[in-house]
């Protein structure tokens, strides 16, 4: 076994995918929920006051923009999360799933 085999059994061990998948989806609806209650004019929620949301509301859009994007790449972290999932389950089955004919 060689050094990059062993950071990827690391990275790609149970524990740590299952945490990743859950942290990923606890990013996912923050930066939602963020980008919903910024782009809709929240006034709680960043730092916006009232004549700086008259004012700038290009900049509003951009921050809920930049939320949405954050959202997408919790998403990819998600999907790599869960590969890895799913190889440890392959891994700890012992092979590969059956193929069942009707």
């Amino acid at each position: 076994m060689g050094f990059g085999s062993q950071i990827l059994d690391c990275f790609c061990s149970p524990a740590c995918s299952l945490f990743c998948s859950m942290m990923s989806v606890f990013g996912i609806f923050i930066m939602l929920m963020l980008g919903v209650l910024i782009g809709s004019g929240y006034e709680y929620v960043g730092a916006w006051t009232e004549e700086a949301l008259k004012s700038d509301s290009k900049a509003q859009a951009e921050a809920a923009k930049a939320c949405y994007q954050v959202a997408l790449i919790w998403v990819v972290f998600l999907g790599l999360s869960l590969v890895c999932c799913v190889a440890n389950r392959r891994k700890t089955s012992g092979s590969a799933p059956r193929v069942v004919r009707y």
